[in-house]
C-alpha cells in the first residue's frame, strides 16, 4: 500500500500513527493525567529523532535533549518510570563503537538513558545522608558479584576493555537496580 514511499518514511508513518493511537487511549483512559499524555509524546520525538537522525551521535545529542526537557520538575517515581518507559523502544544491540586503537568502547541506547536518567538520580540519593549505598542486604551480594566479574575480566581482557566492561556493567545493571530499588522504597514510605 506504501510501497511507493522511501523506508524511513514509512517506517515513521507507522510509529507515528501507532504513538498518535497508544496517546489518544492514554488521553481518553486517564483525562486528568497529564504524564501519560507526556509520556506519549516523549515516546514520539524519541522514535522520530531515532528515524531521522542519520548519526549516532546526533541521535545521542537529541535524545540529551528531549529527556532533559521532559524529566524537568519531574519526580523521583516519574524519572524511573520514564526510564522503564524508554527501555524498549530502541534496540539494545544498535551501538555506537569508537575507534580507539586496541580499545574499542561501544555506546548503546540503554547505556546513554541510564546516564541521562539514573545517573543524577543516583548521585542524588548517594549524596542524601538518610541513604547510604548498601542500604539493602541485596546491595552488598550484587557489588561483590560486579567487583568479581570486573577481576576476571582483566584475565582475559586488556586493562582499558576491563575497565569499560565493568564501566558498562554498572551502568546498564547496577545503575538500574540501585535507582528502582530506592525509587520504590521512597513509594512504599
Amino acid at each position: 500500500m506504501l510501497d511507493f514511499l522511501p523506508v524511513v518514511i514509512r517506517d515513521w508513518l507507522i510509529i507515528s500513527f501507532l504513538t498518535f493511537l497508544t496517546t489518544a487511549i492514554f488521553y481518553y483512559a486517564f483525562k486528568k493525567d497529564e504524564q501519560f499524555i507526556r509520556w506519549g509524546a516523549l515516546i514520539f520525538l524519541v522514535m522520530t529523532s531515532a528515524l531521522f537522525s542519520f548519526n549516532f551521535w546526533i541521535f545521542a545529542f537529541l535524545l540529551v535533549v528531549i529527556i532533559r526537557i521532559f524529566l524537568y520538575n519531574q519526580s523521583n517515581l516519574a524519572k524511573a518510570a520514564t526510564f522503564l518507559i524508554l527501555l524498549p523502544l530502541i534496540p539494545v544491540n544498535i551501538f555506537f563503537t569508537i575507534p580507539l586503537g586496541s580499545h574499542n568502547p561501544s555506546f548503546n541506547y540503554q547505556m546513554i538513558i541510564s546516564w541521562i536518567i539514573l545517573l543524577p538520580l543516583f548521585f542524588k540519593y548517594i549524596i542524601d545522608k538518610k541513604k547510604t549505598l548498601f542500604q539493602y542486604r541485596l546491595d552488598k551480594w550484587l557489588t561483590v558479584f560486579f567487583v568479581f566479574v570486573f577481576l576476571l575480566n582483566f584475565r582475559s581482557s586488556p586493562f582499558l576493555h576491563s575497565l569499560w566492561i565493568g564501566f558498562a556493567n554498572f551502568s546498564t545493571s547496577f545503575l538500574v537496580y540501585f535507582v528502582i530499588s530506592r525509587v520504590i522504597g521512597e513509594y512504599k514510605k
